[in-house]
């Protein structure tokens, strides 16, 4: 974790593995690869280092990935690998767009 700019922090993380990229453009395979993502607030979430994490944040155009405060992170634990793994399949289904 290195000082970002303004209050927040420029975070490095190695993936052991992806369960949705989303608009994340990753190398195949993911495992093992490098990725830096901007974190506004140094204080949210509280991340140790050397410990392993599930994420969700977001991707944004101007800074590519980026995890803002309300995001999505846990502790990754092993047993959560078999739930993760059916989540990744599921395709979110269409939604109707309204008439004009």
């Amino acid at each position: 974790m290195v000082r970002g700019p303004g209050e927040g922090l420029t975070v490095t993380v190695s993936l052991l593995g992806v369960y949705k990229t989303g608009d994340l453009d990753l190398p195949s395979p993911a495992s093992g690869t490098s990725l830096k993502f901007y974190v506004p607030c140094k204080q949210m979430p509280p991340m140790k280092k050397g410990a392993s994490y599930l994420l969700m944040g977001q991707v944004e155009e101007n800074r590519g990935p980026i995890l803002p405060p309300e995001s999505f992170v846990v502790l990754y634990r092993p047993n959560q690998d078999q739930i993760l793994s059916n989540l990744s399949k599921r395709k979110c289904p269409s939604q109707p767009r309204p008439d004009a």
